[in-house]
């Protein structure tokens, strides 16, 4: 009975008619939206396709702009500093489609063989431990199961239709270099005025609001130190389970340790899938080496959550498990693949702005700078 007049007591408190015509409002416009997607759906769709450089432009030099000062406080000016990086970036990235990806085509090749011997030799240890045969149905589906994975005719089918695609799209290919070539162009911009173009955006914010102004502040600082810290996170995890998968001598380790570092852009789902690919393509290893894989998991996963994680995350980006699954799921469902990458900075600016709000538009570092002022006086 306290709980119920507990919960009263909060609404009677909160909501006020202003609030709920506001919600009202809010959620007209949202359905208004929706309903109306037909008529400026292409609309959107093209000022997606001409604006999309020009984001990409910006977050990358959003990304780029702390190393870039760093590079400028050891007299490395930014004149050379910024096309370099670029250059290697992009260049990088061609290397890694000309070099790795053919390889990396008969490495998936490998390792999906890997997991049907794997699962063959689990179906094994359950009929030999099991008293009772295992049903016809079961067995049958796991036969198809193993057959196809070590079927050798998807695999040329694979290769022919990466070809054939690669053959045919050649349009595409161009397409998509210009479009490279034109996000360079504008990164270069964004990079080398980056204060101005970021004074002028907080100039422009604090003269329609002082609260707007504030928003884009903490939502910039908190994602900054997302993005500094993950990639931090994500070298450490790379060299620790190349460490390990070459320790128990996977054929797949340095694949096996760049899934689980880039599993670190889906918290706690990209995680437990390296670990599930990892261990699969184990198993035709000596059981004895298994099990010391599973015991280094088990014991960097600990590590990794409650000694590593929480020193390299400060606490301002650390994010609850429940929530960050939801958000990943509920951003995968609206934008698809992009939802996944965005999900977790959405998140984490969407509670910055929360925590804002509940300190009354006081941003805490300003409100630490103004006691130390009023201490020393």
């Amino acid at each position: 009975m306290n709980l119920w007049k507990k919960i009263v007591a909060i609404f009677e408190a909160n909501i006020t008619i202003k609030r709920l015509v506001t919600l009202v409002l809010v959620l007209l416009a949202v359905f208004l939206t929706i309903e109306t997607q037909v008529f400026w759906g292409g609309t959107l769709s093209m000022l997606y396709g001409i604006l999309l450089p020009f984001f990409i432009g910006f977050m990358l030099a959003f990304i780029l702009h702390p190393l870039i000062v760093w590079l400028e406080k050891i007299h490395i000016s930014r004149t050379f500093s910024v096309p370099v990086l670029l250059l290697l970036l992009f260049a990088g990235l061609l290397a890694i489609g000309a070099a790795v990806i053919p390889t990396l085509i008969n490495d998936v090749v490998s390792i999906t063989k890997a997991i049907g011997g794997s699962v063959e030799q689990l179906y094994n240890y359950y009929v030999d431990m099991s008293k009772n045969p295992p049903s016809e149905l079961v067995s049958s589906v796991v036969t198809q199961i193993i057959n196809q994975l070590n079927s050798t005719t998807w695999t040329t089918n694979l290769s022919n239709t990466i070809t054939s695609i690669i053959q045919s799209s050649i349009s595409q290919i161009l397409s998509v270099v210009t479009f490279a070539l034109f996000t360079i162009i504008v990164t270069l911009y964004f990079i080398f005025d980056y204060e101005k173009i970021a004074a002028a955006i907080f100039q422009i914010a604090g003269m329609i609001s002082t609260k707007l102004q504030k928003t884009l502040q903490v939502t910039s600082k908190s994602i900054s130190d997302y993005l500094s810290a993950l990639f931090v996170l994500m070298l450490i995890k790379f060299v620790e389970y190349s460490i390990v998968y070459t320790i128990i001598g996977h054929r797949y380790a340095l694949i096996i340790a760049l899934i689980m570092a880039l599993g670190l852009l889906i918290p706690y789902v990209g995680g437990i899938f390296g670990n599930i690919v990892g261990i699969l393509t184990a198993l035709n290893l000596s059981t004895s080496r298994v099990v010391l894989l599973l015991v280094f998991i088990a014991v960097l996963s600990n590590v990794d959550a409650y000694v590593i994680s929480p020193i390299v995350y400060k606490r301002k980006v650390q994010t609850n498990p429940l929530v960050s699954l939801l958000v990943i799921y509920g951003f995968s469902a609206m934008f698809g693949p992009m939802g996944v990458l965005i999900a977790i900075p959405f998140y984490i600016s969407a509670r910055s702005i929360y925590n804002l709000i509940r300190n009354q538009w006081i941003i805490q570092d300003d409100a630490v700078a103004d006691q130390q002022k009023k201490e020393s006086v």
